[in-house]
């Protein structure tokens, strides 16, 4: 029988079966996710400030938080 708590090789899970992302696309993404959150912030920021409809500047806050979630889960997912 399987002890999860046990530190040994045999005990851990293969990194296959954590549902990793590996490659060359997870650097990709980030540069995107981080592009798209600077512009989204920048956006909510000056829709924010000028007066602009609510709409448009809540618009740009569910972008940025979308960002901030698609962040935070593409690290915990590639993380070693």
């Amino acid at each position: 029988m399987s002890d999860p708590y046990r530190l040994t090789e045999e005990g851990r899970p293969s990194p296959s079966s954590r549902g990793t992302v590996r490659g060359s696309s997870g650097a990709g993404l980030r540069v995107v996710l981080w592009t798209l959150l600077v512009i989204s912030v920048a956006g909510n920021s000056v829709t924010s400030l000028g007066g602009m409809n609510m709409w448009v500047s809540a618009t740009f806050g569910v972008v940025t938080v979308a960002c901030i979630v698609a962040l935070v889960v593409h690290h915990v997912r590639t993380r070693r």
